[in-house]
């Protein structure tokens, strides 16, 4: 059901830098703030958040995240959206 309902699409671009997807068709995601969090050995070491999303329905706008992963080890760029 999760993958179901889901209207925000997001995906990894060059560098730094996402794709985000707004599936709606007559709803922008202004309400919405974007929280992300690198995790490097199961261990939170950054996070962050973008306050304004400026995505309208059925567009994709390019972001950068301004985090630093560190070199070693497994690293996630885990991204929440929350209203």
């Amino acid at each position: 059901m999760k993958k179901q309902y889901q209207n925000i699409w997001t995906a990894k671009e060059d560098g730094k830098a996402i794709s985000i997807y707004n599936e709606n068709f007559f709803k922008d995601i202004s309400n919405v703030k974007l929280i992300w969090e690198v995790v490097s050995n199961g261990v939170k070491v950054q996070q962050g958040e973008v306050e304004t999303l400026n995505v309208l329905p059925q567009q994709t706008v390019k972001i950068n995240i301004p985090y630093q992963a560190p070199e070693q080890g497994e690293n996630f760029l885990n991204i929440f959206y929350k209203q």
